[in-house]
């Protein structure tokens, strides 16, 4: 870790335990992401789907499940208006109750749809997906900072570096406000996704850190300016990543949006809620797109 004007971030993330589902008339539902739920084996795991119906849902029977071996069976009745196509989304949720350390599950979503006054039809099997178990090594807050002199914004989940900017060991920074839970896993496991890690060197006219969930991206940045940019790490925390084919991220966290400060010493500012988004805009500051999903603490 390099220390020079800037001191930026480590960071160690914890994620909701849910697994998602969003799906469409004409394919199965699909889970947002990929390879189910991260938890950590104390806690209860609670299951959503997010499903859009072939009609409009006007009623239905609590959503009930099953555990056959190391398999569960999640089974869905709504009724269905006919004729009313849907347009919004339905979810449904089931508490599937605390689970082991370091073991596989497979969830598979069952639908049954009913017209007002009929009868149910056969389980329709929708998804089935992977679960996977997690057990957290740690826990902390990630803080951000800014340092008006440089505006420059970091963040940093790492104790020892947020002691020595709140003691002033590197004057003129100061917290913003804004911290989100961190965590970090005990070995990568989708649907987490490692940071690399890069410090932009002072005699560049840089004196920054830039992160990357994109393994492409991180490559190209230390292919390209060997020089100019040193990688610290290929992993410097771990993240839940943005759903590969939605773009959504879980219930209970936010997309985060990095911005660029398009000045030549290349600060950067990662941001989740859209009163930041508005404040980078009104600064100059060029949005490059949504990185990961994060949990606020405060904001």
């Amino acid at each position: 870790m390099r220390f020079h004007r800037t001191v930026h971030a480590v960071l160690v993330s914890a994620l909701t335990l849910c697994a998602f589902a969003t799906g469409s008339v004409s394919r199965a539902a699909e889970f947002l992401y990929d390879n189910g739920v991260i938890f950590n084996g104390a806690t209860s795991a609670v299951l959503q789907i997010i499903d859009v119906l072939p009609a409009q849902k006007v009623g239905g029977d609590p959503t009930t499940f099953e555990r056959v071996g190391d398999a569960f069976n999640v089974y869905v009745r709504v009724v269905l208006e006919p004729g009313t196509p849907s347009s919004e989304q339905f979810v449904a949720g089931a508490d599937l109750g605390p689970m082991p350390d370091a073991k596989q599950f497979t969830v598979n979503y069952y639908l049954a749809t009913r017209v007002p006054g009929g009868t149910y039809g056969e389980f329709q099997l929708r998804k089935s997906e992977p679960l996977v178990i997690l057990t957290y090594l740690e826990m902390r807050p990630v803080v951000e900072y800014y340092h008006a002199e440089l505006k420059h914004y970091f963040q940093t989940g790492n104790y020892d570096e947020q002691m020595a900017l709140d003691t002033g060991v590197y004057a003129g920074w100061a917290r913003t406000g804004v911290e989100w839970l961190g965590y970090m896993a005990a070995g990568p496991t989708p649907p987490l996704s490692p940071v690399c890690r890069f410090y932009g060197v002072p005699s560049a006219g840089l004196d920054t850190h830039f992160y990357s969930v994109n393994p492409a991206e991180c490559a190209y940045v230390a292919q390209t300016w060997p020089d100019k940019w040193i990688e610290e790490t290929p992993r410097a925390f771990d993240v839940l990543h943005l759903s590969p084919e939605s773009g959504r991220c879980a219930s209970g966290t936010l997309p985060v949006i990095r911005f660029w400060n398009a000045q030549f010493d290349v600060n950067h500012r990662y941001v989740a809620t859209k009163s930041a988004e508005a404040e980078m805009v009104a600064k100059g500051w060029i949005q490059e797109g949504r990185v990961w999903c994060a949990r606020l603490l405060h904001q």
